[in-house]
């Protein structure tokens, strides 16, 4: 379309009469509708017929292929009221929606992250009752669209009903494939929508894994530290006391416990605290020397929510409280 400028020059005379406003306007137009500007200024020469399909339709096929793929936010948007893979109750406020918002992109943008830069424009003339369901399903086309980035895919997959890709991973390979193909979808198409639901669908998995496996490694990392003597002081727990303080510092103390915090460790049985200037080393300069331990297991029933049976002995020296 860049170079052939009949069909440029059509378009313009069209953004000049208002038809068009921008440029993602164009891609709300169907193919029936480039097919009817490509007919009134021909196609290309160099365009030719493929099987039945003349030059005209080939070159329109080309065109509205391009922007759709430039611009799949506004193709989608484009076919809520003509479709009918949203509920009729949801078509007015959800085109408002994306007519409040048209730079909003789909697969580029955050919508949370947009409708709070956009405020209260985001839904205007939309009710409040109707906001809930407007975000849920601009929801929904995002995350499919992040599957099957072809407008006409995603409209086929919300019309059955599939807004993520757990739903399509949930189906399995070939059930997905049977419904996909009946619905009106190329074997490829099928084919490229599943792979790449499967693949986000692991992905997703495996960061919740690694999530999980951090979050564990950190309780099992913070049960270790009670069992050697000089890892005790980084121990915490809400029915332990704690402080910590800078190396310049050594009144500052703060406690994690159900204790009046307005009394220091030092003023509680059992307690001993152990202080020593800062090392040499910047590394170990940047850290915590200040550490409290208890000197008695009667001032508390439990440290770190251990049970006693893996309480470690007290420090037998102060160097042995300082974290190594």
């Amino acid at each position: 379309m860049k170079n052939f400028v009949p069909l440029v020059q059509n378009l313009l005379q069209r953004f000049s009469a208002g038809a068009y406003t921008t440029l993602p306007d164009l891609a709300r137009l169907s193919k029936q509708d480039w097919e009817a500007l490509v007919k009134q200024t021909g196609a290309p020469p160099s365009v030719d017929a493929a099987g039945e399909a003349t030059p005209a339709e080939v070159f329109a096929s080309v065109v509205y292929s391009r922007v759709m793929r430039a611009y799949p936010t506004a193709a989608l948007a484009g076919r809520i009221a003509a479709g009918a893979f949203v509920p009729h109750s949801v078509q007015q406020p959800l085109s408002a929606f994306f007519n409040n918002n048209p730079d909003l992109e789909l697969l580029k943008m955050s919508i949370p992250a947009n409708l709070a830069t956009c405020g209260e424009k985001a839904f205007a003339g939309i009710g409040a009752a109707d906001q809930a369901a407007v975000v849920a399903h601009a929801r929904g086309f995002q995350r499919v669209l992040r599957v099957a980035p072809r407008p006409d895919v995603a409209e086929t997959l919300l019309g059955l009903g599939l807004t993520s890709a757990t739903q399509i991973n949930a189906l399995g390979e070939q059930q997905f494939f049977t419904r996909a193909t009946a619905a009106g979808l190329t074997k490829p198409e099928a084919n490229a929508a599943f792979q790449a639901a499967a693949q986000r669908y692991a992905s997703v998995i495996s960061l919740y894994m690694k999530v999980e496996h951090r979050i564990a490694g950190s309780v099992a990392r913070r049960a270790s530290c009670c069992s050697v003597p000089t890892r005790r002081a980084l121990c915490t727990s809400a029915a332990t006391w704690t402080c910590w303080s800078s190396p310049t510092s050594k009144t500052a103390w703060t406690s994690t416990s159900a204790a009046p915090a307005s009394s220091p460790p030092t003023a509680s049985p059992g307690w001993t605290s152990y202080w020593r200037p800062p090392p040499i080393s910047p590394r170990r300069a940047r850290q915590d020397h200040r550490s409290c331990s208890r000197s008695s297991r009667a001032a508390s029933p439990s440290i770190c929510n251990l049970p006693r049976a893996h309480q470690c002995p007290p420090p037998t020296h102060p160097q042995d409280a300082v974290p190594q």
